[in-house]
């Protein structure tokens, strides 16, 4: 099994694991689950996570960062490209090459920042193989707005993401305090 490459997690993740738990618990019964919340509350970082845990359990992944300014067609030949390890022939049957990589095995497809209405309109309404794939598929989207999704999404397909407790908080600045402080043990070593 060949994956894309793997998304590069930050260095201080605090506070993801119940968050992650959570996420994986309702990836089981759905087959589309979107990720929301507000900028930089760290939804990419959980997916990031996430991603890193679970894609071997898929015969194939795809993980796009950023999407929100995408061209729709550049998305879905990016996905393509690194579920059947090739590119398309013809790119202007690019749903369907989508439709039968969703189909014929068990993928994982995250995409980071969906801004794009008609990226989640075809993979909610669009794409047959979505609604009647059975063999584990699943994808993953991030966003900011629930409204954007929740014409296509069940409402069991929503994840909101909460920001860090005081405990988790303060232990993410320490962190990063202490790696600044070594940073600076390492510059000049005589202070």
């Amino acid at each position: 099994m060949k994956h894309a490459s793997l998304p590069t997690l930050p260095k201080h993740v605090i506070g993801f694991n119940e968050a992650i738990a959570n996420v994986k618990e309702k990836i089981v019964d759905d087959h589309m689950l979107v990720v929301v919340g507000m900028g930089g509350i760290g939804k990419t970082t959980l997916v990031k996570e996430l991603y890193h845990q679970i894609h071997v359990d898929f015969k194939k992944s795809s993980f796009l960062e950023n999407v929100k300014e995408s061209d729709i067609v550049e998305v879905f030949l990016k996905i393509i490209m690194d579920l059947r390890d090739s590119k398309l022939e013809d790119p202007t049957t690019y749903l369907r090459y989508f439709e039968e990589c969703w189909t014929e095995m068990k993928v994982l497809v995250v995409i980071d920042d969906v801004k794009e209405t008609q990226i989640i309109e075809l993979l909610g309404k669009d794409i047959d193989g979505i609604k009647r794939s059975e063999n584990g598929s699943r994808i993953i989207m991030t966003g900011r707005n629930w409204k954007d999704f929740e014409n296509v999404i069940h409402e069991d397909g929503k994840f909101e993401m909460d920001g860090l407790n005081e405990k988790q908080a303060m232990e993410l600045f320490l962190g990063k305090y202490l790696d600044i402080q070594h940073l600076v043990m390492i510059l000049h070593p005589s202070q």
